[in-house]
């Protein structure tokens, strides 16, 4: 997964070369931009769940002992939680995300990951200024985890 983290993050960044300068400029942002990438790009897009007890969730009751697939890449997106969510914005200061999930399921490795991907954008930032994606990239045909077989960079 932060493979995948990593891939998205550099294609985002190639995609949205406004935000990239944005971080180039403020170096105090690469925390707001790995937050950003989780949120708008998330390696995880989905997770199953086993419902222990009756729950109602806006008037729709979930009975006990259903299996539900939460969409956690379309909570990231939700307008009700985040302003202008179909928009990439490393300036954001609001992200509330689920990409690592919650609760007793918060996945154990999100500081390692979130660090990991701060370390990588500050060094390309150090070493690169020109990022180019030199070749379509091909999806994995997965449907859990969002991510390329391999990503064509040149870095210069």
């Amino acid at each position: 997964t932060t493979t995948h983290l990593l891939a998205n993050m550099v294609r985002q960044f190639v995609a949205h070369p406004d935000q990239l300068q944005k971080v180039r400029d403020d170096r105090s942002l690469i925390p707001n931009a790995v937050e950003e990438i989780l949120r708008f790009d998330p390696p995880v897009q989905l997770d199953g769940r086993f419902v222990f007890e009756d729950i109602e969730i806006d008037g729709v009751t979930i009975e006990k002992g259903s299996s539900i697939i939460t969409l956690l890449a379309g909570a990231n997106r939700d307008p009700a939680i985040c302003d202008n969510p179909e928009s990439f914005d490393v300036t954001r200061d609001d992200v509330q995300l689920m990409s690592f999930g919650s609760g007793i399921h918060y996945c154990l490795g999100a500081a390692l990951a979130r660090l990991e991907a701060q370390v990588v954008l500050e060094r390309l930032l150090d070493r690169y200024e020109h990022w180019e994606i030199t070749a379509e990239p091909v999806w994995q045909a997965r449907i859990t985890i969002r991510g390329v077989e391999g990503l064509d960079v040149k870095f210069r």
